[in-house]
């Protein structure tokens, strides 16, 4: 009776050794292979894909620029992933905005956008998306806002201010984009899904961001606005809208930073994505 007391534990011991020798020896084999091939070749694998409300194909279709200059055989993929972000939300409004479609799909097709070179993109530490119909008024700060990444798992957004990030796809301002990156960022530090791109080469992007962000101040031509220099997230962040709006201009610019910013986010705007 004692001596098969004894034994169990010692079992359990040893499947826990199991488990995390496997799982560390599986870490290390994906990234060795993505270190080799500059590319999660397993990233886009699932075994049960969603489909999307066919009016939410058509507004993605209609109204989202990076999904209609997808090469065809990924955008399966996008809408796969779309369904399963949707899903995986609570969408709520305020001020008698009513909640449509449209708000549902293209808040949610930013957010795939953004992380799509990702294994791990749902972004899961954030559970609740709430939209206003315009700039809303915070106790905290006490001034306006078009959009906020809490710290609690919440995205709030401006509707308003959201279309218009998309409505002109060229000037490096897209709120859907710049708070969702705050929320991968988060997402990351929480140690949320860990993806195995950020993992590689999330210690090389802060040493070249944060060598760049402190010679932000330096750039004569102010090629990053000037909110980009409150701190490194913000600066993340419009790093972000860059990499997407002008990512030509911003090689030429950042070739640095921009080649980073590629294996951070596992995709490249430059050879594939055309305005």
């Amino acid at each position: 009776m004692s001596e098969s007391l004894f034994i169990i534990p010692l079992s359990l011991i040893a499947l826990f050794i199991l488990i995390n020798l496997y799982r560390l020896i599986s870490a290390i084999f994906m990234a060795y292979i993505v270190n080799s091939l500059d590319n999660n070749p397993f990233k886009y694998f699932d075994l049960y894909p969603a489909k999307l409300k066919s009016n939410q194909e058509e507004i993605l279709n209609r109204r989202f620029y990076y999904y209609k200059n997808l090469p065809e055989y990924l955008k399966p993929i996008f809408r796969n992933r779309l369904a399963k972000f949707i899903r995986s939300k609570k969408f709520t409004t305020r001020e008698e905005l009513i909640l449509s479609e449209e708000i549902i799909t293209l808040i949610s097709a930013s957010a795939i956008q953004l992380t799509f070179g990702l294994s791990n993109y749902k972004l899961n530490y954030f559970d609740e998306i709430i939209v206003y119909p315009g700039q809303y008024y915070s106790k905290i700060t006490h001034h306006y806002h078009k959009g906020e990444t809490n710290s609690k798992g919440i995205l709030v957004f401006s509707w308003p201010d959201f279309l218009e990030g998309y409505n002109n796809s060229s000037d490096n301002l897209n709120l859907g984009l710049h708070e969702f990156s705050h929320a991968l960022f988060i997402n990351f530090k929480k140690d949320y899904e860990m993806d195995i791109n950020f993992g590689l080469y999330y210690n090389e992007w802060k040493e070249v961001g944060t060598k760049a962000f402190f010679k932000l101040k330096d750039d004569q031509e102010n090629y990053f606005r000037a909110y980009a220099q409150v701190n490194l997230m913000e600066f993340f962040a419009v790093m972000v809208e860059h990499f997407f709006e002008s990512p030509n201009q911003f090689i030429i610019h950042y070739p640095e930073l921009y080649e980073i910013l590629r294996k951070l986010l596992g995709q490249n705007p430059s050879t594939w994505v055309k305005k």
